[in-house]
């Protein structure tokens, strides 16, 4: 008997520092997984916003037409006119759409003090039927860049004015 309950102990003495060894890893894989699977969240939580954002700057642009009191977009097409659409990031004709999808991209997560807004009239003016492009990018930082950068958050919304 004596012999018996030596020969466990020897027996288990030996697998004390290995399931030590097998927690630690443990833990650190479910550790960073849980931290890419926050980031991941926090991504597309903001791509959610700014689709969002992107989505009022055209709902903004398409009910203030050319028959408004308030317009926004060109009247007519830009000289030199040669391209069919009128694209922009900073003009004054613009400038309301930009303030509206600002206003909701402050909802995101990450800072939008770098957020780039391009507002495209596809058929050159903000008469109706004609078509408007709004396009939203912000570029994100990680909260643990050091293990990964994150990409840029980038969404497009397209409609038709109505006024």
């Amino acid at each position: 008997m004596n012999k018996r309950v030596h020969k466990l102990r020897r027996l288990r003495s030996g697998t004390r520092g290995a399931t030590m060894v097998e927690f630690v890893m443990t833990f650190l894989v479910i550790t960073f997984v849980l931290f890419l699977l926050f980031e991941l969240s926090l991504w597309i939580y903001t791509w959610n916003v700014m689709a969002d954002a992107a989505k009022a700057g055209v709902r903004y642009a398409i009910v203030h037409g050319s028959n408004t009191s308030s317009a926004s977009g060109p009247s007519s097409c830009p000289s030199p006119c040669t391209l069919p659409t009128s694209c922009t990031t900073n003009s004054s004709n613009v400038s309301a759409v930009q303030d509206e999808v600002v206003k909701w991209a402050r909802f995101s997560v990450y800072s939008t003090s770098s957020i780039s807004v391009t507002v495209c009239y596809m058929d050159g003016n903000n008469k109706a039927p004609s078509r408007v492009q709004v396009k939203v990018s912000n570029p994100t930082t990680a909260f643990f860049s050091n293990l990964w950068s994150a990409p840029a958050v980038t969404a497009t919304a397209q409609g038709r004015i109505v006024n």
